[in-house]
This record gives structure tokens, sequence and C-alpha cells, in this order.
């Protein structure tokens, strides 16, 4: 029996750059919706959302926009909670304070997490579509979580802090 895998794209898609999470999910759905036991949802949703969106999946590959200081517009990060300030917020409260809460309330949690961020130029400006370079980039994240997730299992090598732009 194949792994049940959820990929979940986070973020808005009518405010620009914040779109990106919900663009690249859905691609990297389709890409691979064929080869494995996968389920896609999008959510802007905020606090617990998550925790019921991921409970009884084996393996969740979660993608949103962030913002760093130095990371270049396009660029892909793997996230853990060591590298994940904490005061940051993925949608009100932050995607690892949801599964600490979660682990502790013995819910039934994946027990493979990826958490993506893909540094965004302008996640707050109201309008459909994302700024220049955006959707190059969505390609080039979706071919390494694939690397990543699919044909190899490693990890990506960087690791960012950022914050959740809402």
């Amino acid at each position: 029996m194949k792994t049940k895998i959820l990929i979940i794209g986070l973020g808005n898609p009518i405010c620009s750059d914040d779109a990106v999470g919900i663009t690249t999910g859905a691609m990297l759905y389709e890409r691979v919706k064929d080869i494995a036991n996968v389920s896609f949802c999008e959510s802007a949703g905020s606090g617990f959302d998550l925790l019921s969106m991921i409970i009884n999946y084996e393996r969740v590959i979660i993608i949103d926009s962030i913002q760093t200081s130095q990371g270049e517009i396009g660029e892909l990060y793997l996230i853990d909670s060591a590298s994940s300030p904490s005061n940051s917020s993925f949608h009100s409260m932050g995607i690892f304070e949801q599964l600490k809460l979660g682990r502790e309330m013995n819910l039934p949690l994946p027990e493979k997490i990826s958490v993506y961020g893909i540094e965004v130029r302008d996640p707050y400006t109201f309008g459909e579509g994302m700024t220049e370079g955006m959707e190059q980039a969505v390609v080039k994240a979706v071919e390494e979580i694939i690397t990543n997730e699919f044909v190899n299992g490693l990890k990506v090598e960087k690791k960012g802090k950022g914050t959740r732009n809402e």
C-alpha cells in the first residue's frame, strides 16, 4: 500500500506573491498524483485549521511564502522547528506550535512533515497574479520538492528563518 501523503498550499490567492504556496502545491500535486497516494488542499486559514487537515496522513508537505532579511526571491527553504524563530507566525498560530500542541493532545499526526518556504517579494498587495519571476520560482520549487520528497527522500540543504506573510 502506498503512503498516504497530503500536500498543503498555504496563502492567499488574491494577495500577490502570497499565492506562491497554493500555486506551488497545486502544481506539485498535478505532477505526482499518478505516482503517489497523494491529496492536495489549499488554505488561507489560521489556528487549528492545519491540525484538522493533517490528522490520519502518514506524510505531509506544507508550502508557504516567506520573507527573510537576506534571501533571494524564489529561493526554496526547508524549515524545521529548530531554525524557525519562536515569534514567527504562519497564519496566526505557528505551524510548529500547532504540531507541538497536536502531539501533546495525542492526535494521530503524520510521521513525516516537511515545511517549505519560498522567498517572495510582495505578499501584501491586493490583486491576483504574482510579481515578476515568481512563476519561474514555482516551477523550480516544484522540481526541487519532487526530488527531495519523491525521488530520493533527501532534504533541502538551505534552512531559513523568516516570518509568515499574512
